[in-house]
């Protein structure tokens, strides 16, 4: 490529002009015009700038041209083309047009190959990927009032649903008092090389983000709206120490409100011995505020929080569902499992509930082994009844008591809901709460 790219000669002078307009034979077609297209001959021009030999050395030249007639005949690279030295003028003609297209394509492998952006290597993602950082971590910082701020984490792994899980508390390190959180679902993408998570904050921002696994290292590129529909994004890279046990993390090329930050400072974290993330507050690591129920906009549906079940009557099939109030009392979270008869798994998915920045609507969410999606919304009927909206469906849900609701489908038509089909009841489980 070297060879291809560089003249042999520092240029091209006007006595070589000369040569070339005056001693090389350009072959005419039958209308007078050049045979040899002029983009062609420039190009021998630039590229090979060899003066015509004096006679006393052709006999040496046409040595060398012959070599190199039969090297481009089959195809491989050259120093020069001496067009001079071609008496037949086809022959001539043939020559250069094989020059010119080796030229030509010697060129365009060599820009692609400079254009060629820079990409990092990418892991095929496995559940073993989407596990190894399973368990409760710790970090520490300090805010921009210069308070310490303790960071805890907890990652685990949804069997039934492929679904990586990631929860992240933020705490006054002094009073040991709750003040923010992130709640994280994460799939894997249809290429297999990438995850792909949903994500809420109780603040009430709403974003998404996808990620890359290289070895010991990830990055993550997010985007989200907040509660003044405000988007900002960023770049997340982590990278784990060989045991993963200890990562360092940094936040990179954020933009929110037309504020750009380059990169924060690093931090570091380390995996704590606990697993079991209720053991924070057991422990008094973080105290959650005395006030957390659900937020306005949720309180018609706070008679659904709790867990429920319905079996049918040939004992064949069963469902279970499981209503709980997360984000600080921004979102409400429904985990729903469909049952064999041996009480196995073989179904089921997560809708979260919340407030869309975006539009200012209370929203559904769905996350299961096919990625996330917006899924609808909610339509409060009465007291006891309410209608939770899935694209061209609604689930009725009328209370009969407090611990007995009857559940059916309603489709859309002309604008319209209507109908009771697959109607069941499903019986609150109190022991379970």
């Amino acid at each position: 490529m070297q060879r291809l790219m560089t003249p042999p000669s520092s240029g091209i002078d006007e006595g070589f002009r000369h040569d070339f307009s005056e001693n090389v034979h350009q072959p005419r077609g039958p209308d007078g015009g050049d045979i040899v297209p002029r983009s062609c001959r420039l190009a021998a021009l630039v590229f090979f700038p060899i003066r015509e030999a004096p006679l006393e050395n052709r006999p040496r030249k046409m040595a060398r041209f012959r070599s190199l007639k039969r090297c481009l005949e089959k195809g491989r690279c050259f120093w020069a083309l001496p067009c001079g030295l071609i008496e037949n003028a086809e022959s001539r003609s043939i020559l250069i047009m094989k020059a010119f297209k080796t030229i030509s394509t010697g060129l365009l492998f060599a820009v692609l190959t400079l254009c060629q952006p820079k990409a990092i290597g990418q892991d095929q993602i496995t559940k073993e990927t989407m596990t190894r950082e399973s368990g409760i971590w710790f970090a520490e910082s300090i805010n921009m009032e210069g308070e310490k701020v303790n960071h805890y984490s907890w990652y685990a792994y949804v069997d039934e649903l492929d679904l990586g899980r990631g929860v992240h508390f933020n705490v006054n390190a002094e009073t040991k008092e709750f003040i923010s959180s992130l709640h994280v679902y994460t799939t894997v993408g249809q290429s297999g090389k990438q995850t792909e998570s949903l994500w809420f904050n109780s603040n009430g921002s709403v974003g998404t983000s996808v990620g890359l696994i290289d070895g010991h290292k990830t990055i993550i590129r997010f985007q989200g709206v907040n509660t003044n529909n405000v988007i900002h994004s960023g770049t997340i890279k982590k990278q784990f120490s060989e045991d993963f046990t200890r990562s360092h993390e940094t936040w990179n090329d954020m933009v929110f409100d037309g504020n750009y930050v380059e990169s924060t400072p690093k931090r570091e974290s380390r995996k704590l011995a606990e697993t079991n993330l209720m053991s924070l507050f057991q422990n008094g690591e973080i105290v959650l505020p005395e006030n957390r129920g659900p937020a306005n906009f949720l309180k018609p549906l706070e008679n659904l929080i709790g867990n429920w079940e319905w079996t049918h009557e040939k004992g064949d099939f069963s469902r279970r569902i499981q209503w709980r109030v997360s984000g600080m009392g921004a979102l409400l979270v429904e985990k729903f499992d469909y049952l064999n008869a041996k009480n196995e798994i073989n179904g089921g998915g997560i809708n979260i509930t919340g407030m869309d920045p975006s539009s200012g609507q209370l929203t559904i969410w769905s996350v299961g082994k096919n990625g996330f999606q917006r899924r609808g919304g909610w339509d409060v009927l009465s007291d006891k009844v309410t209608g939770q909206r899935q694209n061209n469906d609604r689930i009725i849900r009328r209370f009969e008591n407090n611990d007995t609701v009857t559940v059916y489908w309603q489709s859309k038509k002309n604008g319209e809901y209507s109908g009771e089909s697959g109607k069941y009841t499903l019986k609150r489980v109190l022991e379970a709460q």
